[in-house]
């Protein structure tokens, strides 16, 4: 696959066909592959950034790259994060053959360390995936193993039990629209008491857009929710 990358802004040409711009911060960067736009959001320290051992955090599904904004700030210091926006979620462009499979989002996140020229092996990139994140992190590892140095896997595993998947699955697709951030949280809060509401009201503004009537939708591919797509199973969302 042909990959580009681009920190913005810099003056190199930005990919085409792109949906909309990445609204990340200064060290944003665009990658594209196979004709199709991924947001990155990097953090690292700026005296040291290449110098620092890579590390790629893939989210959950229904989330973005900023659902790792807390835990990038702690490792900032040490580690050069990128994080990534998967197909359909966040501001990356959405599948137009709507293959949302982890091996799909396995060959972006492959794609984009090849483009980035990340050494393999002892040198190469931990890997941390939360959730669906994990099963492309799993993915990743099974289609080239000598990529990461390490993998890191949250609240995920090879096998999943029906009747969670069905409790995620069901709580997605009963909560499509809103007409207020703040229905959105009182939603997930009654969903998942584990987190702080002031936690959940900074991702939500990431992960949600407003439609011309006023609605809130999240910024994923409608599609995800729709039974039959190929994607990584339902996890964490």
């Amino acid at each position: 696959r042909a990959v580009r990358c681009s920190v913005w802004p810099a003056k190199a040409r930005r990919p085409q066909r792109r949906p909309r711009r990445c609204h990340y911060p200064a060290a944003a960067s665009a990658i594209s592959t196979a004709n199709r736009a991924v947001c990155c959001l990097r953090k690292a320290a700026a005296a040291r950034e290449h110098e620092l051992p890579p590390v790629l955090v893939l989210h959950g599904g229904n989330q973005s790259a900023h659902s790792w904004d807390l835990v990038s700030l702690h490792l900032a210091d040490r580690f050069h994060v990128y994080a990534l926006d998967q197909r359909g979620h966040g501001d990356s462009e959405w599948a137009r053959d709507a293959d949302y499979a982890s091996e799909a989002m396995a060959v972006d996140a492959l794609s984009f360390l090849a483009d980035l020229a990340v050494p393999y092996g002892g040198s190469g990139p931990i890997v941390m995936g939360h959730s669906m994140g994990g099963i492309v992190t799993m993915s990743l590892a099974v289609q080239q193993p000598e990529v990461p140095r390490a993998l890191v896997i949250v609240d995920s595993g090879p096998r999943f039990e029906a009747e969670g998947t069905k409790t995620i699955r069901d709580f997605i697709t009963a909560n499509v629209e809103f007409d207020s951030i703040d229905e959105f949280v009182d939603r997930v809060q009654a969903y998942d008491p584990f987190r702080t509401r002031e936690h959940m009201e900074r991702t939500a503004r990431y992960n949600l857009v407003r439609r011309a009537d006023g609605k809130y939708i999240s910024k994923s591919d409608r599609v995800l929710h729709q039974e039959g797509t190929r994607r990584a199973p339902a996890s964490g969302e």
